[in-house]
């Protein structure tokens, strides 16, 4: 059975790291990225962030339900890898390019990296996991992930400006 401290530590860190960039990454957007991207509304870009932290939530749920074989897990194992290629691209490439600390560089590094790579340690060392089934469910899981932030800051727009 899969250790709940460490389907926990995961979201733990999704979430904490979401908490940074809702804290700082509206303000930094304004100022900083506009050549890369537009600036974020701070309303918009918390809204985007608590959907995508209550996502890690239900999947830490899933996984620590039903266990290292069950989609649930498969879907946490993805997630922990796409976050950790987050802290790459865009955290870390945009400290290197603006020069400036860009948020979600520190508990990208701190903490979703160790615990990501935990998960996936655990779960590459085990029996019940494949990595057909985990390249497949990562193949579809993160782009509609990466996808739906441009909806969730569109949506997070419409509410904040009722």
């Amino acid at each position: 059975m899969l250790e709940t401290w460490l389907i926990w530590m995961v979201s733990g860190a999704i979430a904490l790291h979401n908490f940074e960039e809702a804290l700082l990454l509206p303000a930094w957007s304004k100022s900083l990225a506009g050549r890369w991207h537009r600036p974020v509304g701070a309303f918009a870009f918390r809204f985007a962030v608590i959907i995508l932290t209550a996502v890690a939530i239900v999947v830490a749920i899933l996984a620590q339900l039903d266990g290292k074989g069950s989609l649930g897990f498969y879907l946490l194992a993805a997630y922990a890898l796409g976050q950790s290629l987050n802290v790459f691209v865009p955290h870390l490439a945009a400290t290197i390019a603006t020069r400036t600390y860009a948020p979600g560089l520190a508990t990208g590094l701190f903490f979703v990296l160790p615990a990501s790579g935990a998960l996936l340690t655990s779960a590459f060392s085990s029996p019940d996991f494949e990595l057909r089934t985990f390249l497949v469910v990562f193949a579809v899981f993160i782009p509609v992930m990466v996808l739906s932030i441009p909806m969730l800051l569109w949506v997070g727009k419409m509410i904040g400006n009722r």
